[in-house]
């Protein structure tokens, strides 16, 4: 009951480059990388641009005193500049043992593969660094953030030398509080962190870690579902598996039936109101479809002016 088999190969993430192109990754709040970039930050201080002039206060750097503005106000003014930044782009990969499933185009961790290849490509276009923590035991990967193709390429070695040998090797997952934990380490003030994961392992802990993450970084959530978790299969007897242990799921029983509403409802509504109570964006990508379309109404696009991540996005 795992629909296709896992088939994503590095030339399939390479070939997401062009897709790419119509991302716009851009920072939704100041950022406080001390690289230069390509990203124009919130904050005012030397840099490249000159943006406005106001009157000298303690601690101005003298070299940047206005002396025509001074001259013409009779106060004493200084210079202020927009800079331009670069940020890391931190992306957490859950690799977790519910990712294997899917009854469509693609299972849901091969749709998570997608998105951190396109990203990744969005990212080294917009001049940015990209890193990853790949969620998977018996241990989870990480990758610091790096920029240029040897970045992406780096990414996408990662994400396809993490396909399991077969349904068997499938081993528990180490959790996603405990890859927040490891992103944590990664991360730095300002950063654009990006979630990939179906949730199933977001307990108390990795709540608090994801908050922790909203207090520094600008950190976005992507849902990867599919189909057949909105509504249970038609009536029938279905093999089911965890890569570990196999029983049958009877969906011809009404009882079944309704309990399997209910969990994944139960499941729906606590992650809306967590990631609500976190104030993190939340935008759900389906297996049904390529994930470039909705990646771009949830990024905007490099159009100067355009908007970040939407702050909400139809569920």
């Amino acid at each position: 009951m795992t629909g296709p088999d896992w088939s994503i190969a590095a030339t399939d993430l390479i070939a997401l480059e062009r897709e790419a192109r119509a991302l716009g990754i851009r920072p939704g709040r100041p950022v406080s990388s001390v690289l230069a970039g390509g990203h124009a930050s919130r904050f005012k201080s030397r840099g490249a641009d000159y943006l406005e002039s106001r009157p000298y206060q303690p601690g101005d750097d003298v070299r940047q005193l206005d002396w025509r503005v001074t001259a013409r106000t009779g106060r004493v003014h200084t210079k202020l500049f927009t800079e331009e930044r670069e940020r890391p782009v931190l992306l957490l990969v859950d690799l977790a043992p519910s990712m294997y499933f899917g009854s469509k185009r693609v299972l849901k961790a091969e749709l998570a593969a997608e998105v951190a290849a396109l990203l990744g490509w969005a990212a080294i276009q917009g001049g940015d660094r990209v890193g990853a923590v790949l969620a998977l035991e018996p241990d989870h990967h990480e990758l610091a953030p790096a920029g240029g193709r040897r970045g992406v390429m780096r990414l996408i070695q990662a994400l396809v030398g993490s396909v399991p040998d077969g349904a068997q090797t499938l081993q528990r997952p180490a959790g996603l509080a405990n890859a927040l934990a490891r992103l944590q380490r990664l991360a730095r003030p300002g950063a654009l962190t990006v979630i990939i994961s179906d949730f199933y392992e977001l307990d108390d802990d990795a709540l608090r870690r994801l908050r922790a993450l909203r207090r520094h970084q600008d950190v976005r959530a992507l849902w990867t579902t599919d189909p057949l978790e909105d509504l249970p299969p038609p009536p029938g007897r279905y093999e089911v598996t965890d890569g570990n242990r196999q029983a049958w799921l009877d969906a011809g029983s009404a009882r079944v039936r309704s309990q399997y509403q209910r969990s994944w409802e139960s499941h729906v509504e606590s992650l809306k109101a967590a990631m609500d109570g976190a104030q993190i964006p939340l935008t759900r990508l389906s297996t049904e479809h390529p994930p470039a379309q909705t990646l771009g109404r949830a990024l905007g696009s490099q159009r100067r002016g355009a908007p970040a991540f939407k702050a909400s996005v139809a569920l």
